[in-house]
């Protein structure tokens, strides 16, 4: 009968204890490159230390507080206490955006937006506030006027960004580009976008076509309005001298220069390649 001892040394009868062989027996080892186990890192862990504060900020996120403005409650009394004529709006502008907004910033549905705020009417003790139904809501909200303030234009101080991304209108998936390559032409519109750095409002927003740079696009969105600019941001794509002469001295720009800038010259000339010189 044939054994295997653990020490690696074959037998033959266990009576005559003759060796007739060796076998070295060695486990199978994984490769370092197959291992499948994450790589992890040494990170600078985060130590909470003012707890008792950290607790209230937490208690907090669930608070809710609503202000409604009193002409808006006016409005809404006057709408309750006010007899409907014959093709006459039973609910005025202000009062279909008050419930539009509640709607968003609570990502109700329009049922839930009308069962909302007659709970909230019901809270205040104006339980009889008529609300508008969710027909009503659905009917008015694409025909109502809203007037989106331009920021750029009304004088406040800004810290603005400006960044684009693509748009593809026509063309193959990237995925077979990158695996197999383009066999049609791909169609692209480039989108700049410049936002409030502090409250992330998107202020401008254009749609261009893929031949014009990110420097010509952002002089046009903010011609005439660098007036009450603080700061500017942007990527290398807006280190032109024709943009950086549309934002003014006045304006701190925080552009990132390509790695082989120079610092230009007193005389006002666009200072050259090393090895090249005036003809």
């Amino acid at each position: 009968m044939l054994q295997r001892s653990y020490n690696g040394i074959i037998f033959l009868n266990d009576s005559i204890k003759r060796v007739i062989g060796v076998f070295l027996y060695l486990p199978p080892q994984k490769s370092s490159y197959m291992s499948t186990s994450p790589i992890t890192q040494d990170k600078n862990s985060y130590k909470i230390r003012n707890w008792k504060e950290y607790n209230k900020s937490l208690c907090q996120r669930g608070s809710l507080t609503l202000w409604l403005e009193d002409s808006v409650l006016q409005e809404w009394e006057s709408t309750s206490k006010k007899k409907k004529e014959v093709g006459e709006q039973t609910y005025s502008d202000s009062i279909i955006q008050c419930c539009l907004l509640m709607k968003i910033n609570y990502r109700l549905k329009l049922r839930q937006s009308t069962g909302f705020m007659q709970n909230l009417f019901m809270l205040m003790g104006k339980s009889d506030y008529a609300v508008p139904n969710y027909s009503t809501l659905c009917r008015r909200q694409k025909s109502l006027p809203v007037a989106i303030r331009n920021r750029l234009v009304s004088g406040e101080k800004l810290a603005i960004g400006i960044d684009s991304t693509g748009l593809k209108v026509y063309g193959e998936g990237e995925w077979k580009v990158r695996k197999h390559g383009w066999s049609k032409h791909r169609t692209w519109r480039k989108l700049p976008i410049c936002i409030d750095l502090d409250t992330q409002e998107i202020l401008s927003v254009e749609l261009t076509g893929n031949e014009e740079d990110d420097a010509t696009v952002a002089s046009k969105m903010l011609d005439g309005k660098t007036g009450n600019i603080l700061r500017f941001h942007g990527d290398g794509a807006y280190d032109k001298f024709g943009f950086r002469e549309v934002l003014g001295g006045g304006i701190e720009q925080i552009i990132p220069p390509p790695k082989n800038a120079v610092i230009q010259k007193a005389n006002g000339k666009k200072p050259l390649p090393d090895g090249r010189w005036n003809t």
